[in-house]
């Protein structure tokens, strides 16, 4: 849908959706251990856009503080979207897919996703 969109758009209005809204940050491959892999699929579960620690905590049953350090480690780095506005978390590739192509420029533009 967002590419039929996409498409529509003048040449110079796509390279920047394409390159700076929807590519910013490549996802690296993900070889994680159990734990962490456990958090990303909370993160990406499909009824939700962010997450928030507390949350993810309650679904996997691990204490919220094991949450942060896993959210906060090396091994999420460039996999992990945070809403500064929701004090929140995705993945990007989960970001990319359930966030409306609108809201994904408003908050680049607002600098609400690092």
């Amino acid at each position: 849908m967002i590419d039929s969109f996409v498409e529509r758009l003048p040449r110079g209005m796509q390279q920047f959706v394409n390159e700076i809204v929807l590519e910013r940050y490549p996802e690296p491959a993900r070889p994680f251990n159990k734990e962490t892999a456990t958090v990303v699929e909370a993160l990406e579960d499909p009824r939700f856009i962010f997450r928030s620690a507390k949350g993810i905590a309650e679904q996997i049953s691990l204490a919220p503080g094991q949450v942060w350090e896993i959210l906060e480690s090396k091994d999420l780095e460039g996999v992990l979207v945070h809403s500064r506005s929701r004090n929140a978390f995705t993945t990007r590739d989960h970001y990319r897919q359930t966030a409306g192509w609108y809201n994904r420029m408003l908050d680049s533009f607002a600098g609400h996703i690092r």
